[in-house]
């Protein structure tokens, strides 16, 4: 498969040191760069100095897991944290050179969702997760009173494939 890459990816990549810069879109709306902002696939991808994804890690199904470290300063790794972004869709592709990108530049290092995070006095860290990880922190959704009411009781002999669980309190 033939890539037609623009001039800008060209010098970058025959440079004889060329730093990558990765380009983030978390959700639908927010699209940043840890490069100087840039414009690719007809959006413009705004600098975040101190914006780092590490801890890449990939299977042969895409990306199984990364950490997003957002610095403080900047309020929105914070805000993303308060607002329980968890399940939101994050996606990283890798260019090189300052921009503007073609549509061939970018390189797709992977789709995930925000898993979680923490903060510190200058970082937000979020953990990203595939969509459909088993791996995931904790449960997304409880099927618990008031929303479900359907629940056996607690003590509840349930056989199932030849197995029997007991239901404990708090269940």
């Amino acid at each position: 498969m033939s890539r037609d890459l623009s001039t800008h990816v060209a010098d970058a990549v025959s440079a004889p040191v060329t730093e990558p810069w990765h380009l983030v879109r978390i959700g639908s709306d927010v699209r940043v760069t840890d490069g100087p902002t840039t414009t690719w696939g007809g959006e413009t991808w705004q600098a975040l100095p101190g914006l780092e994804v590490t801890g890449l890690s990939a299977d042969g199904s895409g990306l199984t897991r990364a950490t997003l470290r957002v610095p403080s300063h900047t309020g929105l790794g914070l805000g993303l944290l308060f607002a329980g972004v968890d399940d939101t869709p994050v996606t990283v592709w890798l260019v090189y050179g300052p921009g503007p990108h073609g549509e061939d530049d970018a390189a797709l290092l992977g789709e995930a969702v925000i898993d979680g995070g923490t903060s510190e006095a200058e970082w937000a860290e979020l953990a990203l997760a595939a969509a459909d990880a088993d791996s995931r922190e904790f449960p997304r959704h409880r099927a618990a009173p008031p929303v479900f009411n359907h629940l056996p009781g607690s003590g509840t002999r349930i056989e199932w494939a030849g197995e029997v669980l007991v239901l404990e309190p708090g269940a």
